[in-house]
């Protein structure tokens, strides 16, 4: 059985037999809460473009003898194949500022567990969390949405500073407000496609309505917990505090502050799914939040 390293050096070169005239080239690329992929960039020379194709979960089937290397190969090169690009990117949205600006987009990850990355990238300290930034575009053959992380190197090249991205995504987030809410009963019954009867009498049982905060992509929307309005509205709404459970980084859990010894049992309740649910790299924290209706204020409560 090969070790990684030795699996990654033979696909690069089988893949480089295969598609003549390409070059790959293997990466390490950092994700969220210190989870580090390896990838193969593979590089046509027709675009300025090259897809990134992670080898981890293909080299996890290879060690349970799922697949074998030239199934692992003859899968990458599918995966190129249907996504490779056919026009270049336009580097002026990186190169000039005035054309990423519009598209400049956060995430919140958790400080703790990302402070090797957070070295490396403009960032903003919120709670026990930390604001950072990307610029958000469309993908060519999909329609869907790309992102790219913006690092020390970029805003040096652009000459802002960490207090520009700031006020320009919150500018953004009021232009093109992305937040959306929905009960957690109506996100289940979506999900499962139950009856309204049966839902009811399931979230009924436990006394407590909660409600999903999220955006319309539903990729990274924990970071709505930055969007005042959409807080602010909410808690009116319900007229009372409430609390905010990280369920993970695309969306949080909001519940009405009845009582704030509560907190304590929904911290608990956050780190047990955290532990048994949440992937290690989608973990946002294990803390509870509490928003304050007259002070506007978001706090940690435990």
């Amino acid at each position: 059985m090969m070790t990684f390293n030795e699996f990654a050096k033979t696909v690069k070169a089988m893949i480089e037999k295969k598609l003549k005239g390409v070059t790959v080239v293997a990466n390490e690329v950092e994700k969220n809460n210190g989870l580090k992929l390896h990838g193969l960039t593979i590089q046509n020379g027709e675009t300025n473009v090259a897809p990134c194709i992670y080898l981890d979960c293909y080299f996890e089937k290879y060690q349970l003898s799922e697949m074998d290397i030239a199934d692992a190969v003859d899968q990458i090169v599918k995966v190129y194949e249907e996504h490779r690009p056919t026009h270049d990117l336009d580097v002026s949205l990186f190169t000039d500022f005035s054309n990423a600006r519009d598209k400049v987009r956060a995430r919140l990850v958790n400080t703790r567990m990302n402070e090797e990355l957070l070295e490396k990238i403009p960032h903003r300290e919120f709670l026990d969390l930390s604001l950072i930034y990307c610029v958000e575009y469309t993908c060519e053959k999909t329609d869907g949405i790309a992102s790219i992380r913006i690092t020390n190197d970029h805003i040096d090249m652009w000459g802002v500073s960490e207090e520009d991205l700031y006020q320009i995504v919150q500018e953004n987030m009021k232009a093109d407000d992305q937040s959306v809410i929905v009960s957690l009963a109506e996100l289940v019954k979506g999900m499962l496609q139950i009856d309204d009867a049966e839902i009811e009498e399931s979230m009924d049982s436990a006394n407590i309505p909660m409600y999903v905060l999220t955006n319309k992509s539903k990729l990274n929307g924990a970071v709505e917990i930055i969007n005042d309005n959409t807080l602010r509205k909410f808690s009116d709404t319900l007229e009372k505090d409430f609390f905010i459970l990280p369920s993970s980084t695309h969306e949080v859990i909001m519940v009405p502050a009845e009582n704030d010894s509560d907190s304590g049992t929904f911290a608990e309740m956050v780190k047990e799914v955290n532990s048994t649910q949440v992937l290690p790299n989608e973990v946002l924290s294990n803390h509870v939040y509490k928003y304050e209706r007259q002070s506007g204020k978001l706090l940690i409560a435990a």
